[in-house]
């Protein structure tokens, strides 16, 4: 192993090849976090769909309810 002091170039070649290893790594993370968002809005739409037709089902289930009720004391009257 050379013992020798680190010149100005040394270093400059240094810190130029840990640029480029960063640049590399922050494209890396960027390309993952795109997919992970991509997969989240996906799984939001999803769930989203999911609590209208929740909504939707709920009301509809109290409208059922409500017609029988009105056809079962209809029935009790005649």
């Amino acid at each position: 192993m050379d013992k020798s002091p680190a010149t100005k170039k040394d270093l400059s070649g240094l810190e130029s090849r840990i640029d480029k290893k960063l640049d590399n790594l922050e494209l890396r993370i960027d390309k993952k976090l795109d997919k992970i968002m991509n997969t989240l809005d996906g799984f939001i739409g999803v769930v989203d769909d999911l609590r209208t037709d929740n909504i939707i089902a709920s009301k509809q289930y109290r409208d059922h309810e409500k017609r029988i009720l009105k056809l079962e004391s209809a029935l009790k009257t005649s």
